[in-house]
């Protein structure tokens, strides 16, 4: 969890200085192709972050939610929904998507243990 909270900080921070910015370009991207190919790196550099942090979790990194609910969470679009519409400061807005993955990640390794014990039990015959 100290990984993803120093990630998110570092990254909405960049968020909060570039808004102005980084607003226009997320709405002009899609329709823009040249645009949009500046961005890829920026792009590939946020996938590159998910994945890193993702290894943190070990097994429960590789399940689709918590991939998910980080991936949400390094968003811009997120960000600024919950820093800004929903008037939540940097702190806040980190602290709610790690409760988030965390969630996500505790139902990732119910959803295995459960697994493992379905398949414990079908082996012994039960």
């Amino acid at each position: 969890m100290r990984r993803l909270r120093a990630a998110l900080l570092a990254f909405y921070a960049y968020y909060r200085r570039g808004e102005d910015m980084l607003s226009h370009v997320t709405r002009d991207a899609p329709r823009l192709p040249a645009l949009a190919a500046v961005l890829a790196p920026w792009l590939t550099f946020v996938a590159m972050t998910r994945d890193g942090l993702l290894e943190g979790w070990g097994e429960a990194g590789a399940h689709s939610r918590l991939a998910a609910a980080v991936t949400h969470a390094l968003r811009f679009e997120t960000w600024q929904s919950l820093a800004q519409d929903g008037r939540l400061g940097d702190a806040d807005t980190a602290e709610l998507m790690i409760a988030l993955s965390g969630a996500a990640a505790r139902m990732a390794e119910a959803k295995d243990s459960a697994s493992r014990s379905a398949g414990t039990s079908h082996a012994h015959g039960r």
